[in-house]
């Protein structure tokens, strides 16, 4: 359209999710959405002393006032750690890696209306025990544009939630 839009950087959560034997209990809802969520985690995968393992999701993102259209989240992830990490009990946090793909509808803020099309977004990461170990560049995002969360990230769990603003 030749329009600038600024980037809407709202970020989702803090939500708290549970995990059990029995799986993760998924949310139904994000503030000012419902969530409709399936959830597929494939079987550990073992080679080499690493362990693999997908964790995929689909849901439907309903605002639940204004009429918009539901947002679209395809997400693909593959977990990658040490089998001999996972098998000691006496570890509390276990290394792992992640690439993570992406398919989702238009964000809302983009403005794309009804255009066909959407976004595929690709990652990779890792899980860090302390905030200070992320990457610099994402530490000073998150300083200038959140600072609050940047300055107690364990205290941003007892705060309200971001409305979701895809």
């Amino acid at each position: 359209t030749g329009e600038t839009i600024p980037v809407n950087n709202v970020p989702v959560g803090p939500s708290r999710l549970e995990y059990s034997l029995a799986g993760v209990k998924l949310p139904t809802e994000l503030p000012g959405s419902r969530l409709d969520i399936e959830r597929i985690t494939g079987s550990a995968r073992v080679q080499n002393g690493r362990v693999w393992m997908t964790d995929d999701s689909n849901a439907v993102v309903t605002a639940i006032e204004g009429g918009q259209r539901p947002f679209v989240v395809n997400d693909l992830a593959t977990y990658d750690g040490l089998l001999s990490d996972l098998e000691d009990s006496r570890r509390p946090f276990v290394d792992a890696a992640v690439s993570f793909s992406a398919l989702t509808g238009w964000q809302r803020w983009m403005r794309m209306g009804d255009r066909p099309g959407g976004l595929l977004s690709r990652a990779s990461g890792r899980k860090e025990r302390a905030l200070d170990r992320l990457p610099k560049p994402f530490l000073s995002i998150l300083a200038a544009r959140f600072p609050e969360l940047y300055r107690d990230p364990v205290g941003a769990l007892d705060r309200p939630a971001f409305r979701f603003e895809r």
